[in-house]
C-alpha cells in the first residue's frame, strides 16, 4: 500500500520500537515548542521540570512526561511524542484524526498495531515519492536521515542488516513453501 519495501518497514519497526506496538517515547523540548509561546503553558512545563533544550523520555519515564504535558496541552503532548511500531512523531499522525486529541487517543489505546501502520503511512506521504525511491533504491543513508532526522551510521547499519534479515526469512519461507508442495 504505502509503494516502499516492507524490509525497510520491518527494519525500522525493529529499530524503533523491538515490535513493541504502544512503545513511545517523549521529546520535552519539543513540547514545549509545540506550546507556540503561550507564556502560560510554557511556565507549566518548565515547572513540571520540562526543558527547552534537547530532552527525551524512554519506557515509563516517557508515560509520566506523555501524562504531564497532557495535562498541560492535550495536542502539544500527542504532537511531541514517538508513538508506536514505529515512533512516529504524533505531529504527523494527529492530523489523520482531524486533530481531535481525544480521537487520537483513543485510537492509539484501543488498537496500537493499526494506529501504527496510519501513523506511518501519514509519514511517508509527508515526504513524498523522493522518500519512497529512496527507500527503494536501498538510499538507507538518505531514509535514516529523514526518519531518524540526523545522518547516524550506526543506525543506517542496522535498517541494512534487519533489511538483509527481513529478506533471508522470506527467501527461506518461500523455499520451505515450495519444498512443502513437492
Amino acid at each position: 500500500q504505502l509503494g516502499i519495501d516492507p524490509a525497510w518497514i520491518y527494519a525500522e519497526e525493529a529499530k524503533e520500537s523491538s515490535h513493541i506496538p504502544n512503545a513511545m517515547a517523549f521529546n520535552g523540548d519539543n513540547f514545549i515548542g509545540f506550546l507556540n509561546n503561550d507564556e502560560e503553558k510554557v511556565k507549566k512545563a518548565l515547572a513540571a521540570g520540562f526543558k527547552k533544550s534537547d530532552q527525551a523520555f524512554y519506557g515509563s519515564n516517557a508515560g509520566k512526561a506523555f501524562a504531564a504535558a497532557y495535562q498541560i496541552d492535550k495536542i502539544a503532548a500527542i504532537k511531541a511524542g514517538a508513538w508506536g511500531l514505529y515512533q512516529v512523531l504524533g505531529r504527523f499522525s494527529l492530523p489523520t484524526y482531524g486533530n481531535d486529541p481525544d480521537a487520537w487517543t483513543d485510537a492509539f489505546k484501543s488498537d496500537p498495531v493499526q494506529h501504527s501502520k496510519r501513523a506511518l503511512k501519514a509519514w511517508i506521504e509527508s515526504y513524498g515519492s523522493e522518500f519512497k525511491k529512496a527507500v527503494n533504491d536501498e538510499d538507507y543513508a538518505y531514509t535514516t536521515r529523514k526518519y531518524y532526522g540526523a545522518p547516524n551510521p550506526e543506525y543506517e547499519r542496522f535498517i541494512r542488516n534487519y533489511v538483509a534479515k527481513y529478506r533471508d526469512a522470506m527467501a527461506k519461507q518461500s523455499t520451505e513453501e515450495t519444498d512443502s508442495t513437492v
